[in-house]
């Protein structure tokens, strides 16, 4: 069964936590074959929510109401929560609890967060100065229950890494309608920590008699028409102080689509990013205008330097981590008052404060030759569309988040696809599947065949695939596998192409031959049957019974498999053989309620020859093959063609002796058709070697 996840987020808001919460959700849907998935939507602060109705936001709003129906009709726990917020706001919603956060833009977490991250069992980060926030913080504190002092207290949890990945390159070209044709850009929520006020007024201070722009794309909190206005007095208010200034502020109100920021990170007259910011946790904009070929000016500190720098080698081969960015100088000191946040950001918590010399001077510097700044930063922008591509940072996402089973996905070799596997239901087709799954000499994954989907037949189209039981596959995966052309193999384990699966109980539930071979339903199985590169059956009757009914289906491609056993059970055999040499007086009946089964004839035949017996049904495997060797014999007498039933090769092995009838439809065969036990054996050691050949092409 899947396991069931929680993400808790701001997912629909256009905030950072809000984008790094769709981060998530599009880095796990690539495997929402694994599990189920359900979303709480909340607010971030006072930001906008998302009105662009796509086919992300539609999938969004599914999971919420999907989430919604589950908790009112009280479906249940859930088995993973994931919480995508600052760390004041984890709980211990499941089980498992994973909290995903920036981090803090500060050099230390607050004693809270210490205390809140003892609740997870893991924690996700966006950048390596995230992560030290969270693995160097230390306090000494007094335990409240034994007033004891702990020094060095600390977070406890494993803490992981995740950047953020490159999205489409698309853009939207922009009519800005700038005076001057070199302007610098700012993009930022106006607040303490961006730095905002010192950026504008620095910019104005060096470049006053210089025809120089800076555009700056902010906003307070809405994209509202008051909160423009806000923006509007907060500038003028600047530059009121430079009354006879060349350089010109150009105000960028207001959302924009990502193909717009592309539009404006890659605008002809925009020729570099700046940030003063004190302390980021990634730093989005910047990595964004980094991936789009834009040279950036920043702050030499915090979570944006993991991007900002790239490995580069010199003329002796030597390889290095060198800065692809112009650093401005900052001093470490304690935040002002103004920016603490209690909970948060503590009075005793650092960040970066840029020099004001610094930045003038690496603005004049773009502003003199930007050529040289340009060329530095479309090395960074292939070092970054290289190494932080959607499918990495997904694929990193979801394992950390879900483990190796993604990983182990990724490499697979083999899909496996069955109704349930041997961990689900011990029958005799998911163990035989089961033994062809552990032979395997590469690695493989198994779905349910209910959870296949599209998306994932899509993501695995180059695999090689083989179908057990898959009569709950949704019909659009199974056109899917068809149309793509999979290279596929089929295990049929009875008679699918049949409504009932059995001819003779159509027939007896009908009162007439069955003809699904030539309706719909069978027709599509046939389809599906004749596609692949191998058809696999448990005995020669049922091939040819297939092949009399599916006109397309190619004899070139069947194979006789019959039932498959592991090697432990061989070994099983031969230790009761030895055990129960001496069998006891008395015969072994199925007991099962499938009417297939014929348990009632068993029984009568019993009766009728005077052989006491014992009926045998609902014991664990290893018991059901203790009967069967302490039996002198077992009569199976199937009302319906049962293709190769595992109890009578296993009653054959154990020596037991055999009352069977024509519905043992593997019963003529050389293999089973002999006193020599040797040759039976040898026949179905071989079956997986068979099998494997087949499949791997070998």
């Amino acid at each position: 069964m899947k396991k069931k996840i929680l993400i808790r987020g701001p997912v629909l808001t256009q905030s950072g936590y809000g984008e790094h919460c769709r981060f998530l959700l599009r880095s796990l849907r690539k495997y929402e074959d694994m599990f189920d998935l359900y979303v709480i939507a909340v607010n971030w602060g006072k930001t906008n929510w998302q009105f662009e109705q796509t086919e992300e936001r539609e999938w969004f709003d599914s999971l919420i109401k999907k989430t919604h129906d589950h908790i009112h009709n009280k479906k249940g726990p859930v088995d993973i929560s994931i919480q995508v917020t600052i760390p004041n706001e984890w709980e211990r919603l499941a089980p498992i609890n994973i909290g995903v956060t920036a981090g803090i833009e500060t050099d230390r977490i607050s004693r809270k967060w210490i205390e809140k991250s003892q609740i997870m069992d893991k924690i996700i980060v966006v950048s390596e100065h995230a992560k030290k926030g969270f693995t160097d913080s230390k306090y000494d504190v007094v335990d409240a229950q034994t007033n004891r002092e702990v020094k060095g207290w600390k977070c406890q949890v494993p803490v992981e890494v995740v950047h953020y990945p490159v999205k489409s390159l698309e853009k939207t070209e922009l009519d800005l309608n700038l005076e001057h044709d070199f302007n610098f850009l700012v993009v930022a929520q106006w607040g303490p920590r961006k730095n905002l006020k010192n950026t504008v007024k620095w910019f104005m201070d060096e470049f006053k008699n210089d025809e120089v722009g800076l555009v700056v794309k902010t906003n307070l909190a809405k994209n509202c028409k008051f909160d423009r206005i806000t923006m509007v007095n907060k500038l003028k208010n600047i530059m009121s102080s430079y009354p006879d200034a060349k350089c010109k502020i150009h105000l960028l109100h207001g959302y924009m689509t990502e193909q717009e920021m592309n539009g404006l990170y890659t605008h002809p007259k925009i020729k570099a990013l700046v940030s003063l910011t004190h302390g980021e946790g990634f730093g989005l904009p910047l990595f964004e205008a980094a991936y789009n070929g834009l040279p950036v000016i920043a702050t030499n500190w915090s979570g944006h330097l993991d991007f900002l720098h790239m490995p580069t080698t010199n003329k002796k081969g030597k390889t290095k981590v060198k800065p692809m960015f112009s650093r401005i100088a900052y001093e470490l000191k304690e935040v002002k008052k103004s920016a603490v946040w209690p909970g948060v950001i503590d009075t005793d918590a650092k960040w970066a404060f840029a020099e004001k010399g610094s930045y003038k001077m690496k603005l004049r510097d773009a502003f003199k030759d930007i050529g040289r700044h340009k060329s530095e930063a479309k090395k960074l922008q292939k070092y970054i569309i290289e190494n932080f591509t959607e499918e990495k940072q997904n694929l990193d996402f979801a394992t950390k988040i879900l483990g190796d089973g993604v990983t182990k996905a990724e490499n697979a070799k083999y899909v496996f696809v069955s109704d349930f596997f041997a961990d689900q239901l011990q029958g005799g087709a998911e163990l035989s599947l089961q033994t062809l799954i552990d032979k395997a000499s590469e690695e493989s994954i198994q779905v349910n065949s209910s959870d296949l989907t599209v998306d994932y037949v899509e993501r695995n189209k180059d695999k090689i695939w083989v179908f057990g039981n898959f009569t709950q596959v949704p019909k659009d995966a199974v056109q899917k596998v068809i149309q793509e052309k999979l290279n596929y193999n089929v295990i049929e384990f009875d008679y699918k192409f049949c409504k009932y699966r059995n001819l003779e109980l159509h027939e007896t539930l009908e009162g007439e031959p069955c003809n699904c071979a030539t309706e719909e339903h069978g027709q599509e199985i046939g389809k599906f049957i004749s596609g692949a590169k191998n058809v696999f059956f448990m005995s020669s009757v049922q091939m040819d019974v297939h092949l009399k009914n599916i006109k397309s289906l190619k004899k070139s491609r069947c194979v006789v498999l019959s039932s498959i056993f592991d090697d432990k059970f061989f070994d099983v055999i031969k230790q009761l053989r030895e055990l129960y040499n001496k069998k006891e007086d008395k015969w072994v009946v199925s007991s099962s309620p499938s009417w297939i089964k014929g348990s009632k004839e068993a029984e009568q035949w019993c009766v009728e020859n005077n052989k006491e017996y014992n009926k045998m049904h609902g014991l664990s495997y290893k018991d059901a093959l203790v009967t069967l060797a302490k039996s002198k014999g077992l009569c199976f007498l199937p009302t319906g063609g049962d293709t190769c039933p595992r109890l009578v090769i296993e009653a054959k092995l154990l020596n037991c002796e055999l009352e069977l009838n024509e519905n043992v439809q593997h019963v003529t065969e050389d293999w089973f058709n002999t006193d020599d036990l040797t040759v039976t054996e040898n026949y179905l050691r071989g079956r997986p070697d068979v099998f494997w050949k087949k499949v791997s092409g070998g």
